[in-house]
């Protein structure tokens, strides 16, 4: 018995393809695209502070199809350095071995002078800038990258942290999927 047009084998061949879809959205978000929710000031206004969605490629994958590093001017997901239970979304501004201009943060008379926070790893500058002086140089070393915000005026980011370990990079963001009417592309900086 039972009802009308209800039947065991039919309720089991949606419940095995309800469980294959599952099983194919894990592999495919977890070796090919996945989504994140960006919160905070520090991308406004490429990203709002409501909490835009982005589609990013993981960065194993992406270093596979694109050889290498994220581009300039691309947004990556980080782990933070400075704070390895949260993710960052920042924008690339400068790539191993080349030299970025750094500024002080809003509220701080200068910009880093050393960088490095786990024991046995503080740098300190190749150069001590001139007491006064509020920008310099930093030759960034191999394997690190720069970070910054979008919104210069409220952002934490590698003008606190310093150059950030390529190893770090979870994933590069693609397109916005969320909200729907600013969906599309990542504009530039």
């Amino acid at each position: 018995g039972g009802e009308a047009g209800w039947s065991w084998d039919e309720e089991l061949k949606q419940l095995g393809e309800l469980l294959l879809f599952g099983a194919a959205m894990h592999v495919l978000t977890s070796c090919f695209l996945c989504t994140t929710q960006c919160v905070g000031p520090s991308m406004t206004p490429t990203i709002s502070t409501d909490g835009d969605v982005l589609l990013a490629v993981p960065f194993c994958l992406y270093r596979r199809v694109h050889g290498g590093l994220p581009r300039l001017d691309s947004v990556v997901l980080c782990t933070s350095p400075s704070n390895p239970d949260q993710t960052i979304c920042k924008r690339v501004l400068g790539l191993p071995g080349e030299t970025v201009t750094v500024l002080p943060p809003p509220g701080r008379a200068s910009a880093l002078r050393h960088f490095g926070t786990a024991p046995g790893t503080l740098h300190r500058m190749a150069a001590e800038p001139p007491p006064g002086t509020r920008e310099y140089q930093l030759p960034l070393p191999q394997g690190h990258i720069w970070l910054q915000g979008d919104n210069l005026s409220d952002s934490t980011d590698s003008r606190i942290y310093g150059p950030v370990p390529v190893e770090l990079i979870q994933s590069v963001a693609v397109l916005r999927l969320w909200p729907f009417r600013t969906a599309g592309l990542l504009p530039a900086a």
